[in-house]
């Protein structure tokens, strides 16, 4: 068994994280074996990739994730590392819609749970290496209006849904859409509530959504570059008004999407190639 000359460093950034944020793991050297990596608390657990055969993995946190502290277990032929994850408060304002008895029809309608695990099981599998090479664009060009923000505790005619999965940006019918890194279209297709629906793989179990267009321009096995259009804005599904909503997930776990146009992860491209 081969074991490492010198112990590994693991490095897991950030140490305290909001709820509906991101931690990123990273080893300095190649682990023996199959290395494992276990959050507890967490229901969906991260995905380990090898970068440079190097272990990596985004750790994603729900909106309503519990506060405290999440234990982090990193296991390897003849060691193991320990850590652990703070989750801290975010005040989430709330989004009450009133809509009309036909788009609540959409909102409930029960033929959606099939199409939304089948894009579950689509985002259970990724690209093993992180296919953007910088930081990430916004999905739309000029001054961004944002109507709803990730997280925000939705009520739909006076009853409490869940939690907004993304960003809504208010644009008109029309407005270009563009990816915001370089990635492969996994989904392409109109869903019951989201609408004409994009779903992009970035790697290393990032993805990214579109949801509510007008129209599609691309298809599932296309590959994008960052700011290339891939749609345009629109309304259709269950939606108010011509808007964007844009998504993240760490595997199915929504995460905050504007953190990415911030420089999260932004390195982890030249990272992988060096």
């Amino acid at each position: 068994m081969e074991i490492p000359a010198n112990p590994p460093v693991v490095t897991l950034e950030p140490r305290q994280v909001l709820r509906g944020d991101f931690a990123v793991l990273r080893v300095d050297q190649p682990l023996p074996g199959e290395p494992q990596l276990h959050v507890g608390g967490l229901s969906e657990q991260p995905k380990l990739f090898l970068l440079d055969r190097q272990p990596t993995a985004l750790i994603g946190f729900p909106a309503a994730a519990p506060l405290g502290a999440y234990p982090v277990r990193l296991t390897w032929d003849g060691g193991e590392w320990e850590g652990s994850i703070e989750v801290v408060y975010k005040e989430f304002t709330v989004d009450r819609l009133e809509v009309t008895e036909e788009q609540e029809e959409v909102y409930y309608d029960p033929r959606q749970a099939e199409q939304w695990e089948r894009l579950y099981r689509l985002r259970s599998t990724s690209e093993p290496e992180p296919l953007w090479r910088d930081v990430f664009r916004p999905p739309l060009d000029g001054e961004l209006r944002v109507t709803t923000y990730f997280g925000e505790i939705r009520v739909v005619n006076g009853v409490e849904t869940g939690r907004h999965s993304g960003m809504d940006f208010g644009a008109p019918t029309g407005t270009p859409i563009y990816a915001p890194a370089r990635g492969k279209v996994i989904l392409a297709e109109e869903f019951i509530v989201s609408g004409r629906t994009i779903v992009i793989d970035h790697g290393l179990n990032l993805f990214t959504a579109y949801y509510h267009c007008e129209e599609i321009h691309v298809a599932p096995g296309d590959w994008v570059e960052a700011g290339q259009r891939i749609g345009l804005v629109g309304s259709t599904g269950f939606s108010t008004g011509p808007h964007l909503h844009w998504t993240a997930t760490v595997g199915n776990t929504p995460v905050d999407p504007w953190p990415l146009t911030q420089g999260r992860v932004a390195d982890l491209f030249t990272r992988s190639k060096e």
